[in-house]
């Protein structure tokens, strides 16, 4: 961890006045695909605990579903590549397997490279959100839309414009006809239109065809 404190140039004094003690500090290892941690208070003293496997550290666990979100974070973080750029997002972690989940705000920040200019490690900034019950429904159900489109974004991305623009309307409710009135064609094209967006998709059931109406921005 020695880098990050040279990296910063935090204090002592700076870090206990400045960092909330509650907070995180992650750090992804991006060749390694390897998660390491501190406490904001302890940012100094390196932690000799190994790295567990599947991206949860001793102490630390993220909710299974969002390792995939984190990942995807990662690599759209490395796609960018711009200096000061970074990425925020919601996630759930949790501090010992006894522990309720607890919804933390993360923001991503590109750490270090290699003599190749490659980036090597990211750092996550953590920190605990209070939240009610509604709010976190809400962020749940867009957890739920940002991990089904990352997921599938290979099969939307088969989709035609026109295929998408008559997959937006029957998620809205629009009949056959509805569709066809609407695009000037006939209600036999967008019946087709429909039996190859199912084909495309997986031959999902309607709820399904809603969520990847709403998960890619067509509702």
């Amino acid at each position: 961890m020695k880098f990050l404190t040279v990296n910063y140039g935090l204090s002592r004094s700076v870090r206990g006045e400045f960092l909330d003690p509650s907070a995180l500090l992650l750090i992804y290892d991006v060749s390694r695909d390897q998660l390491n941690w501190e406490h904001s208070g302890r940012l100094a003293v390196a932690d000799p605990r190994p790295v567990q496997e599947d991206m949860r550290p001793s102490n630390l666990i993220l909710h299974p579903d969002e390792i995939v979100l984190l990942r995807g974070k990662a690599g759209e973080l490395v796609e960018k590549d711009q200096p000061g750029f970074q990425l925020s997002y919601f996630t759930r972690l949790k501090l010992t397997a006894t522990d309720d989940w607890m919804w933390y705000s993360s923001s991503l920040k590109i750490l270090a490279r290699n003599l190749q200019n490659d980036v090597t490690h990211i750092l996550i900034y953590s920190f605990p959100m209070q939240l009610d019950d509604n709010v976190k429904l809400k962020l749940e159900r867009l957890q739920a839309d940002q991990l089904f489109m990352l997921r599938h974004a290979a099969e939307f991305e088969t989709l035609t414009s026109r295929e998408r623009e008559i997959l937006r309307h029957q998620a809205m409710g629009k009949t056959a006809q509805d569709s066809a009135d609407m695009l000037f064609i006939s209600e036999q094209t967008v019946k087709t239109h429909r039996k190859n967006i199912r084909s495309k998709l997986g031959s999902p059931a309607l709820p399904v065809l809603f969520q990847y109406a709403r998960a890619f921005d067509l509702v």
